[in-house]
């Protein structure tokens, strides 16, 4: 990213280290474009009761979408009897492996 001047940049500066006091690390996870996107998609679903998650669910079956060759389901199993996840892993553990649920 270029900015016009010293002061500009400066000020972008001072931008990223109030979000980074305000919301920490989890606030840089995502781009600009993807925040934007999602409060977009915030804003159509006002009203309906359904969360992006809930959607973003419906569409994908709505339209026959695969957006992964493995179930999380199947990734897990994959990892053996041995192998036990929490509630709170498992959305990492998904995020790795890029599948859904």
């Amino acid at each position: 990213m270029y900015f016009p001047s010293k002061d500009a940049a400066l000020g972008e500066a001072q931008i990223q280290r109030t979000r980074l006091q305000n919301e920490g690390l989890e606030g840089f996870e995502f781009t600009l474009e993807e925040r934007t996107d999602a409060l977009a998609a915030l804003t159509v679903l006002a009203g309906s009761g359904l969360s992006l998650t809930q959607a973003a669910k419906i569409a994908v079956e709505f339209h026959g979408i695969q957006t992964s060759g493995i179930s999380l389901n199947d990734a897990v199993a994959a990892e053996g009897p041995d192998h036990s996840l929490q509630s709170a892993n498992a959305t990492a553990f998904a995020r790795r492996l890029a599948v859904g649920d």
